[in-house]
């Protein structure tokens, strides 16, 4: 559980839920948060709520698929505020028309945008929002500026704050010594002390 987690489970106590979560490692300052980890098998089986936010990876790629459903209870709430590919979409529709769930939130979807004729946008017992999850005030300022400043170095031709592709990412000029010397000197530098 990470830092959404962990906002989340505030939330969630502040509502009268316990919090149990499931990740690779549990955390150590579980005693602070008054979170508890469980093994995933024993989290589904009691959890009135399965809220998802992992990243999407090879590991966690479908990994709420038909099994992973038939072994939450029956009453239960699945939440995906995660992405969209960590559900199988599928497993997902006949859980929820099974009643092997009793019904879905989801603020991501696979494939996003779900096309108007979707079987899922058919099911009574699920609630779908267009992944709006970090609409806060905050958040939005806080993207906004990094925008903004991710533009202004990329005009500027200086590294971006947050680059998806660090390979085209604006590279500081490398030079050794002697290039730089030579550069000084061209620009009209006393470089004498530096020989």
């Amino acid at each position: 559980m990470g830092a959404i987690g962990v906002s989340i489970s505030r939330r969630a106590r502040a509502f009268g839920m316990t919090v149990v979560y499931h990740n690779r490692h549990q955390r150590n300052d579980d005693q602070l948060y008054r979170t508890t980890y469980m093994e995933l098998d024993e989290l589904l089986a009691t959890s009135d709520v399965v809220c998802i936010m992992a990243p999407l990876t090879d590991e966690t790629y479908h990994m709420c698929d038909a099994e992973f459903f038939k072994k939450m209870k029956k009453t239960a709430l699945f939440v995906n505020v995660g992405r969209g590919a960590i559900v199988d979409t599928d497993a997902l529709i006949d859980a929820l028309k099974n009643g092997e769930i009793d019904y879905a939130a989801l603020d991501v979807t696979d494939p996003e945008p779900l096309p108007a004729d979707h079987p899922l946008l058919e099911i009574d017992n699920c609630l779908i929002v267009p992944h709006i999850g970090s609409y806060t005030d905050r958040t939005r300022y806080d993207m906004s500026m990094l925008t903004a400043n991710n533009l202004i170095a990329g005009v500027n031709k200086k590294p971006l704050t947050t680059c998806v592709n660090e390979q085209i990412n604006y590279k500081k000029p490398e030079m050794d010594v002697e290039s730089a010397l030579a550069e000084l000197k061209k620009a009209g530098v006393d470089v004498t002390d530096f020989d």
